[in-house]
């Protein structure tokens, strides 16, 4: 993943594509469909660019757009990624929990 320039996810069945968040994770856009949760990390322009994949001149023009910019929307990926960081989300559970234990007691 780190030798390319972006990635691509042309799927009619992903609910949470890993693949994507580490294409981010990697400082990668991504073109992709909307299918699952890809729209909570995909955005247009700035993480990479949603596309219907049966139209593939926009695919065409949305895999130019991230190799003629990835380096533009490394920072952007990245800081997407970190979102999902086993470390963010485990904090965010533990946080839950706490607050459950507080609310019973």
């Amino acid at each position: 993943m780190q030798s390319c320039e972006a990635g691509i996810l042309l799927s009619h069945n992903k609910s949470s594509p890993i693949s994507v968040k580490e294409y981010l994770a990697c400082g990668k856009p991504v073109v992709a469909n909307n299918v699952g949760d890809i729209a909570d990390y995909i955005i247009d322009d700035h993480t990479g660019f949603i596309v219907n994949p049966d139209n593939p001149e926009q695919v065409a023009k949305a895999i130019l757009a991230c190799v003629d910019n990835s380096f533009a929307f490394h920072d952007n990926c990245v800081r997407m990624a970190e979102k999902y960081d086993e470390r963010v989300i485990n904090e965010k559970l533990f946080q839950l929990i706490r607050q459950f234990d507080h609310a019973t007691t």
